[in-house]
């Protein structure tokens, strides 16, 4: 189910980041889950983590297949932004395979100056759905 799938992403990106970073700090709800203390989920990252008095905020990303393709929350898009400076997302794929890779996208919402969300040319935006709110 896509609740493993999540856990587990989280679960090794834990293990990832503290080998990159100083100090890593699990934030999600994934966090009570794997026997930390706290963690709530809202925040619109997983994972806070300082290197050298940085603090960057990481987002997880986690696929069972190779697709270089996730789905993102409107609540994350708005806190990428708001920290475009260090915002950055870990993608996970082939999750349960011995072929497990991530990749680790850094300030994914710095564009051009002619670039936005929806258009640039780093990777593509699409939707698969409006929600529709009766006035």
């Amino acid at each position: 189910p896509k609740s493993e799938i999540g856990f587990i992403g989280e679960k090794y990106a834990f293990e990832v980041l503290k080998k990159k970073f100083d100090e890593v700090i699990w934030k999600s709800e994934y966090a009570i889950r794997a026997g930390l203390p706290e963690g709530k989920d809202g925040y619109g990252y997983d994972f806070e983590c300082t290197i050298d008095g940085i603090t960057r905020f990481v987002e997880v990303k986690s696929t069972t297949t190779n697709n270089n393709a996730f789905y993102i929350s409107k609540n994350e898009v708005r806190v990428g932004h708001e920290n475009n400076n260090n915002y950055n997302i870990l993608l996970i794929s082939n999750l349960f395979s011995e072929n497990i890779d991530f990749k680790y996208l850094e300030n994914i919402f710095q564009y051009k100056q002619e670039d936005s969300f929806f258009e640039n040319s780093n990777f593509l935006v699409e939707t698969d759905g409006y929600k529709i709110k009766f006035k």
